[in-house]
């Protein structure tokens, strides 16, 4: 094999050359073990799928379902999506606990109803899937979910709806303490 030289295209694909791509990477690499730099912090270990799942179950355990069939397709999905995606990163991790609290309150005052978890369970993946910036497709989703394009579709739009409302009822109350503060300035004011 040859060897890679500095002014070569990087071997991962980015088109950049390699010493402005992954050559300090993997000089800071022998032998597939990682050389930590002098006051480098060690990397943290990542969290084992096992440690995932019991993570999730944690959050689960303590969420009111107002069925179940909800509260197992959260069950199914969401650690899922963690091992398919290799989510490791704490801030990975909290969207994805994110959404399961979405989908908690979601499920329980929309009281969605299906025959098969496919298609909210796409709609959750796309959703963390574009919320996290991973490059897959819609159709890609459905695919792996068994469901079409427009049940994803459908699906997603219908949570996301729900997620804009509680933003919006949130900022309403925000409007409204604004407001009434505004009023009683106005009133202490004598106007």
């Amino acid at each position: 094999m040859k060897k890679l030289g500095r002014n070569d295209l990087c071997h991962c694909g980015s088109g950049k050359k390699y010493k402005r791509c992954c050559l300090e990477r993997d000089e800071r690499t022998v032998y597939g073990k990682v050389i930590q730099f002098p006051g480098a912090k060690a990397a943290e270990p990542k969290l084992q799928v096992d440690q995932l799942q019991q993570m999730i179950n944690d959050k689960l355990g303590w969420m009111d379902w107002n069925d179940d069939e909800h509260r197992e397709l959260a069950e199914s999905v969401f650690p899922q999506i963690c091992k398919d995606y290799e989510l490791q990163d704490e801030q990975q991790l909290f969207q994805v606990f994110s959404l399961l609290m979405v989908w908690n309150s979601f499920s329980r005052e929309a009281n969605p109803k299906y025959r098969k978890q496919g298609g909210y369970a796409s709609a959750l993946e796309y959703i963390v899937t574009s919320s996290l910036n991973i490059s897959t497709t819609k159709a890609d989703i459905a695919k792996k979910h068994e469901v079409s394009v427009a049940t994803l579709t459908r699906n997603s739009g219908q949570i996301q709806d729900f997620m804009d409302g509680v933003a919006a009822s949130g900022d309403d109350a925000n409007v409204d303490d604004e407001e009434s503060d505004g009023e009683d300035k106005d009133l202490s004011l004598g106007h």
